[in-house]
Protein backbone atom coordinates (compact mmCIF):
# COMPACT_ATOMS: atom_id res chain seq x y z
CA UNK A 1 0.00 0.00 0.00
CA UNK A 2 2.77 2.40 0.94
CA UNK A 3 4.20 2.04 -2.66
CA UNK A 4 0.83 3.13 -4.39
CA UNK A 5 0.24 5.62 -1.95
CA UNK A 6 3.99 7.04 -2.67
CA UNK A 7 3.35 6.71 -6.71
CA UNK A 8 -0.08 8.39 -6.38
CA UNK A 9 1.17 11.37 -4.29
CA UNK A 10 4.54 11.29 -6.70
CA UNK A 11 2.30 11.80 -9.64
CA UNK A 12 0.25 14.52 -7.82
CA UNK A 13 3.16 17.00 -7.47
CA UNK A 14 4.32 16.41 -11.14
CA UNK A 15 0.98 17.83 -12.15
CA UNK A 16 1.26 20.87 -9.34
CA UNK A 17 -1.31 19.10 -6.61
CA UNK A 18 -0.57 18.42 -3.36
CA UNK A 19 -1.73 14.74 -1.66
CA UNK A 20 -3.09 14.94 2.37
CA UNK A 21 -2.76 11.03 3.11
CA UNK A 22 -5.11 10.98 6.38
CA UNK A 23 -4.73 7.47 7.72
CA UNK A 24 -6.49 5.06 10.43
CA UNK A 25 -4.00 3.74 13.03
CA UNK A 26 -4.52 0.23 13.20
CA UNK A 27 -0.60 -0.86 13.44
CA UNK A 28 2.45 0.69 13.72
CA UNK A 29 2.69 2.97 10.58
CA UNK A 30 6.12 4.18 8.97
CA UNK A 31 4.81 7.43 8.00
CA UNK A 32 7.97 8.83 6.66
CA UNK A 33 6.84 6.27 3.76
CA UNK A 34 3.83 8.58 3.42
CA UNK A 35 5.39 12.26 3.04
CA UNK A 36 4.97 15.23 5.21
CA UNK A 37 1.03 15.93 4.79
CA UNK A 38 0.33 12.58 6.72
CA UNK A 39 -2.09 12.99 9.65
CA UNK A 40 -3.33 9.94 11.61
CA UNK A 41 -6.49 9.25 13.48
CA UNK A 42 -7.68 6.31 16.32
CA UNK A 43 -11.44 6.17 14.07
CA UNK A 44 -13.11 7.51 11.67
CA UNK A 45 -15.23 10.14 13.17
CA UNK A 46 -11.42 11.43 13.88
CA UNK A 47 -10.43 11.42 10.55
CA UNK A 48 -13.19 12.97 9.08
CA UNK A 49 -12.97 15.66 11.55
CA UNK A 50 -8.93 15.47 10.31
CA UNK A 51 -10.44 15.99 6.96
CA UNK A 52 -12.40 18.86 7.71
CA UNK A 53 -9.95 20.63 9.47
CA UNK A 54 -8.05 20.18 5.92
CA UNK A 55 -10.71 21.57 3.91
CA UNK A 56 -11.92 24.55 6.07
CA UNK A 57 -7.96 25.44 6.07
CA UNK A 58 -7.56 25.29 2.27
CA UNK A 59 -10.56 28.47 2.32
CA UNK A 60 -10.90 30.66 0.45
CA UNK A 61 -8.98 28.08 -2.53
CA UNK A 62 -10.44 24.84 -1.93
CA UNK A 63 -10.66 25.07 -5.86
CA UNK A 64 -7.34 23.72 -5.92
CA UNK A 65 -8.39 20.44 -3.36
CA UNK A 66 -8.87 17.87 -6.68
CA UNK A 67 -11.03 15.18 -4.39
CA UNK A 68 -10.91 12.49 -1.44
CA UNK A 69 -9.88 9.47 -2.45
CA UNK A 70 -11.33 6.24 -1.04
CA UNK A 71 -10.07 2.74 -1.45
CA UNK A 72 -13.48 1.10 -0.96
CA UNK A 73 -17.33 1.68 -1.49
CA UNK A 74 -17.78 0.05 2.27
CA UNK A 75 -15.76 3.07 3.01
CA UNK A 76 -17.48 6.13 1.02
CA UNK A 77 -20.42 4.35 2.98
CA UNK A 78 -18.88 5.31 6.44
CA UNK A 79 -17.30 8.49 5.40
CA UNK A 80 -20.25 10.38 3.58
CA UNK A 81 -22.38 10.95 7.20
CA UNK A 82 -19.01 11.76 8.59
CA UNK A 83 -18.61 14.55 5.91
CA UNK A 84 -21.98 16.32 6.45
CA UNK A 85 -21.97 15.99 10.26
CA UNK A 86 -18.99 17.89 9.60
CA UNK A 87 -20.43 20.00 6.97
CA UNK A 88 -18.59 19.06 3.63
CA UNK A 89 -20.25 18.25 0.71
CA UNK A 90 -19.36 15.19 -0.91
CA UNK A 91 -20.01 15.41 -4.84
CA UNK A 92 -19.26 14.07 -8.39
CA UNK A 93 -17.41 17.09 -10.48
CA UNK A 94 -15.48 16.70 -13.61
CA UNK A 95 -11.78 16.46 -12.37
CA UNK A 96 -10.85 19.66 -14.55
CA UNK A 97 -15.06 20.91 -13.94
CA UNK A 98 -15.97 23.82 -12.05
CA UNK A 99 -17.28 22.72 -8.39
CA UNK A 100 -20.44 24.81 -7.46
CA UNK A 101 -22.19 22.42 -5.20
CA UNK A 102 -20.06 20.38 -3.76
CA UNK A 103 -16.68 21.18 -1.11
CA UNK A 104 -14.72 17.87 -1.90
CA UNK A 105 -15.05 15.22 -5.11
CA UNK A 106 -15.21 11.74 -4.14
CA UNK A 107 -13.53 9.41 -5.93
CA UNK A 108 -13.53 5.17 -4.81
CA UNK A 109 -12.12 2.10 -6.43
CA UNK A 110 -13.76 -1.46 -6.42
CA UNK A 111 -17.09 -1.30 -8.21
CA UNK A 112 -19.58 -2.32 -5.65
CA UNK A 113 -22.05 -1.11 -6.94
CA UNK A 114 -25.11 -1.83 -4.17
CA UNK A 115 -22.94 0.10 -1.50
CA UNK A 116 -22.16 3.05 -3.56
CA UNK A 117 -25.95 3.76 -5.54
CA UNK A 118 -27.38 4.46 -1.92
CA UNK A 119 -24.82 7.60 -1.13
CA UNK A 120 -25.99 10.70 -2.40
CA UNK A 121 -24.33 11.87 -5.01
CA UNK A 122 -22.75 8.84 -6.07
CA UNK A 123 -19.21 9.15 -5.85
CA UNK A 124 -16.90 8.72 -9.18
CA UNK A 125 -15.45 4.72 -8.66
CA UNK A 126 -12.74 3.54 -10.68
CA UNK A 127 -13.37 -0.02 -11.73
CA UNK A 128 -9.99 -1.37 -11.80
CA UNK A 129 -10.91 -4.42 -13.83
CA UNK A 130 -10.44 -7.11 -11.28
CA UNK A 131 -12.11 -9.77 -12.97
CA UNK A 132 -9.68 -9.39 -16.18
CA UNK A 133 -6.74 -8.99 -14.34
CA UNK A 134 -8.00 -12.50 -12.16
CA UNK A 135 -8.93 -14.13 -15.49
CA UNK A 136 -5.51 -13.22 -17.05
CA UNK A 137 -3.21 -14.35 -14.29
CA UNK A 138 -5.17 -17.52 -14.14
CA UNK A 139 -4.62 -18.44 -18.21
CA UNK A 140 -1.02 -16.66 -17.87
CA UNK A 141 -0.34 -19.45 -14.55
CA UNK A 142 -1.54 -21.93 -16.74
CA UNK A 143 0.93 -21.22 -19.42
CA UNK A 144 3.57 -21.06 -17.12
CA UNK A 145 3.18 -24.19 -15.28
CA UNK A 146 2.56 -26.01 -19.29
CA UNK A 147 6.01 -24.72 -20.39
CA UNK A 148 8.33 -23.27 -17.57
CA UNK A 149 10.85 -21.95 -19.76
CA UNK A 150 8.63 -19.16 -21.08
CA UNK A 151 9.37 -15.84 -20.18
CA UNK A 152 7.48 -13.82 -18.01
CA UNK A 153 5.14 -11.50 -19.94
CA UNK A 154 3.34 -8.22 -18.60
CA UNK A 155 -0.24 -8.26 -18.99
CA UNK A 156 -2.01 -4.65 -18.70
CA UNK A 157 -5.92 -4.40 -18.12
CA UNK A 158 -7.00 -0.74 -18.73
CA UNK A 159 -8.90 0.79 -15.26
CA UNK A 160 -12.49 2.70 -16.50
CA UNK A 161 -15.00 5.16 -14.69
CA UNK A 162 -17.55 3.00 -13.43
CA UNK A 163 -20.56 3.25 -15.06
CA UNK A 164 -19.16 4.95 -18.43
CA UNK A 165 -18.34 2.74 -21.18
CA UNK A 166 -15.23 2.68 -22.99
CA UNK A 167 -14.87 5.01 -26.34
Amino acid sequence: MRRRAKAFADAAAENSRRVYFILRRREPLVLDSFGAHTSVGDSLDELARILAGKITSEAPDVSKMAGLFLPTDLLAAQVYPLLYQNKITPGRTPLNGHRASCDVTVATVANEYLRRAALIPEPISIDIGSEAIGRAAFERLLRRIANPAEPAKRTLVAPSLAGQSDS
